[in-house]
């Protein structure tokens, strides 16, 4: 990372569907990242090895991008903030042996020299909008002065998705009675893995509790006939509640009807605590991963 030097960021970043998704944070988040990224092909020695990154690249830590960021952000802001932009197509995050490789995937739009950058921002500003809203990612070689475009308005493919996901859809589909429910198509496949990787990256919630809720509900009674697809549980009921909230707070409930009075009494003593020092419901969540925010 070089301390010298500026970044140029374009003023329609503003009116992306990205950036008006993102909480103060997780803004703090994408501006370190933008500081910290390399502008130029570099390289250095790690053990022996000759190691190069190229311009938008930069290898750090959780932690060290904590260090840049303001006070209040802590490790597991920085954890979801990366999550949320790799979501988004901003950045793509890898782990190595050097360390945790961040890349700006859309480094070249507006890092790159004044002619070219000058051509990208006289484009029509769509750049910046959802892959749902046929976003277009443009990838600019230096080199060889050759543009790529990537098209993420592509059917997304199952493949694409993490194994937790993989693992709850075929469970949730083992508990279905008619078959027919049971998606298809790459697409119908795909929108299931979505679905449960928005619960975790976006909803906060681990694949454990996902799954402890699908487990739960889809052997209810009552809701085995009514939750016959996981994509109920990001939908909002009348009051513009996500049922994966209502079950998880009633799945909550009633794990603590089994605790004694005093454990209780402790368990709320301490969310109290919690809450009056300002903790968010993800880090009270990291000592209470059933808690709730109401």
């Amino acid at each position: 990372m070089s301390n010298n030097g500026w970044i140029k960021i374009h003023r329609k970043l503003q009116r992306s569907p990205m950036y008006q998704n993102l909480n103060s944070k997780q803004r703090d988040v994408m501006m370190q990242v933008l500081m910290m990224a390399s502008h130029e092909e570099t390289e250095w020695e790690w053990q022996g090895e000759v190691c190069k990154i190229q311009p938008g690249q930069f290898v750090t830590s959780l932690d060290s991008i904590r260090q840049a960021c303001g006070k209040d952000v802590k490790v597991q802001s920085v954890r979801t903030a990366l999550l949320k932009l790799e979501k988004w197509h901003f950045l793509t995050n890898e782990a190595t042996k050097h360390g945790r490789l961040i890349t700006v995937v859309k480094w070249g739009d507006y890092q790159g020299d004044e002619v070219n950058t000058n051509k990208e921002i006289n484009k029509e500003p769509t750049k910046l909008q959802q892959s749902s809203n046929k976003e277009l990612t443009s990838i600019k070689n230096v080199k060889n002065n050759k543009r790529r475009i990537i098209n993420n308005s592509s059917p997304v493919k199952s493949e694409n998705f993490t194994d937790n996901a993989r693992d709850l859809s075929n469970y949730f589909s083992k508990t279905l009675p008619n078959k027919n429910l049971i998606p298809k198509t790459q697409a119908q496949k795909a929108k299931w893995l979505k679905c449960f990787d928005d619960c975790h990256r976006l909803d906060g919630y681990s694949y454990d509790q996902i799954r402890q809720i699908v487990e739960y509900f889809r052997n209810d009674e009552w809701w085995r006939s009514k939750f016959l697809s996981p994509l109920k549980l990001r939908k909002t009921n009348r009051d513009g509640v996500k049922y994966i909230d209502l079950f998880w707070t009633a799945l909550s409930e009633e794990g603590e009807k089994g605790m004694d009075n005093e454990a209780l009494k402790v368990k709320r003593a301490n969310i109290a605590k919690m809450k009056k020092w300002g903790w968010s419901a993800e880090k009270i969540r990291e000592n209470y991963p059933d808690y709730v925010e109401k």
